[in-house]
C-alpha cells in the first residue's frame, strides 16, 4: 500500500518532515525549501514529478533576485545559474533523505534526471554592480585603516 502513502501526503509533508531534523550547514536551504512548499505544497508525493519539478525551474527563471542582509531588496537581476542549481538540489537533497530513510515510500528521485544549469566559473569572479561598487567606496571613505 505504498502508493497510499504517496497519495495520502504531500510535499509539505515531506519538508516539513526533513526541516524538523535538518542541522546542515547550509543557512539559506530553509528559505529554498518554503518556497518549494509555498509553491507546491499541497500537491501529493505521487503527483510531485519531474515535470513539476522543471515547471519550478522555470518559474524562478523568470523571477528576480533579492539582495540584502538585515534588509531585503527586490532587484531587476534574474537569477543566476547557481542559484537555480540551489533550489534544484534542495528537492534532490530532500528526496535523497526521503529514500535512504524510507519516508512514505518514496523510491524516486524527482531531481535525478535533471542536468545542472551551467555556472559561471570565471576566475574573475563577476563584477560589481554600480550601487555595489557605490557602497563599496563609501564604506572604504568612512573606514579609519
Amino acid at each position: 500500500m505504498l502508493g497510499g502513502e504517496l497519495r495520502r501526503h504531500t510535499l509539505a509533508d515531506l519538508i516539513d518532515r526533513f526541516m524538523n531534523g535538518y542541522q546542515g550547514k547550509d543557512q539559506s536551504l530553509p528559505a529554498r525549501m518554503t518556497w518549494w512548499k509555498e509553491q507546491y505544497g499541497d500537491r501529493a508525493l505521487s503527483d510531485f514529478s519531474d515535470d513539476t519539478l522543471r515547471d519550478g525551474l522555470a518559474r524562478l527563471t523568470e523571477g528576480t533576485a533579492k539582495q540584502g542582509g538585515n534588509t531585503v531588496t527586490e532587484t531587476d537581476r534574474k537569477l543566476s545559474p547557481a542559484t537555480l542549481n540551489r533550489y534544484k538540489t534542495a528537492i534532490g537533497t530532500l528526496y535523497k533523505t526521503a529514500i535512504d530513510a524510507g519516508w512514505y515510500g518514496i523510491n524516486i528521485n524527482p531531481a535525478a534526471g535533471i542536468k545542472q544549469r551551467k555556472e559561471n566559473n570565471s576566475r574573475f569572479g563577476r563584477c560589481l554592480e554600480d550601487n555595489e561598487r557605490d557602497r563599496l567606496l563609501e564604506a572604504c571613505d568612512q573606514s579609519s585603516t
